[in-house]
This record gives structure tokens, sequence and C-alpha cells, in this order.
């Protein structure tokens, strides 16, 4: 699977060295591509822009072993700062067990499954709008979930 389209629309021209910043929407398309690519499952989307102090969007998702959520993070990583963007902080990389990029105003969580279900992390942002991701191999689609449910997008 290849996102080339994605990332041919998402490089923006640089000026003065430095990568013109990005809106939320286009790194959220990007780094849910980027993500599926690796096969990342059950990826799911909060907005908790309203609710939260820290960032905007939460993303989380999983593998199935400890690499697996390795390599979701890594590739996520390798190929949005082919883009010109950088995370503000990571963790738990080596580990592979819950694995945190920051990028700001998106924060992604990959997890190893167990992990994942024994957190629950979606469970502590109940109030927030959620949407699932899936790729159909060359596109992204986001289902928003809730109470007045049932727009998808196709990004």
């Amino acid at each position: 699977m290849t996102y080339n389209i994605l990332r041919q629309a998402f490089v923006k021209p640089l000026i003065g060295g430095q990568a013109l910043q990005r809106k939320t929407e286009d790194k959220l398309q990007a780094i849910l591509g980027f993500a599926l690519e690796k096969l990342a499952h059950d990826v799911t989307i909060l907005d908790v822009e309203k609710i939260c102090s820290y960032t905007d969007i939460i993303i989380v998702c999983h593998g199935t072993s400890t690499r697996q959520a390795q390599t979701i993070i890594s590739h996520i990583r390798e190929e949005i700062k082919k883009l010109g963007i950088h995370p503000i902080g990571s963790e738990g990389e080596a580990e592979g067990q819950w694995i945190i990029l920051d990028y700001g105003e998106i924060v992604v969580h990959s997890f190893y499954k167990p992990v994942r279900e024994f957190y629950n992390l979606e469970g502590i942002w109940p109030d927030a709008r959620r949407a699932t991701a899936r790729s159909n191999g060359t596109e992204v689609a986001v289902s928003w979930l809730g109470k007045k449910l049932v727009k998808e997008d196709v990004v």
C-alpha cells in the first residue's frame, strides 16, 4: 500500500528552509495513512479540542505484537519527517508496549493490543467526538461516530 498521492498533495513549499506550518487536518490525514500502511488495528480518532488542554486530536491504534506497535510509530515518524514535520516528543519506543508521538495538536498512541485493552485510553475521554479510520489501499476513510452519527469522509 502506498499513499503517494497523499504525500504529493501534502508537501508544501519551503520558506527560508522551514516547512510551512501544516493544518491539523493535513497532519491527521498523513498520520492516518502512514499508520494504516503498517496495518495498524482499530484506529480510533478522538477529537478532544474542547475538553483537553494539551492537544486537539488523539489517535489510538494497536499492533498485534510489540514489534508491530514499534513499526507503526517508526513509519509515521520517518514519513512525516520527510514532509518537514517533527514530533515535540516521544515515549516508549524501546519497550513497544505503549508508544507515544506528540505532534502538538495531534498525539499518536500505538499500543501492543493487550496493553491497549488494559489501559482503555479511549475510556478516559467519554465525551470526545470519535471516529474510526480504515483504508482500501489507496485512500483512507474516516467515519465519525456519536450521538448524531453518520458522516464518512474520504481523506
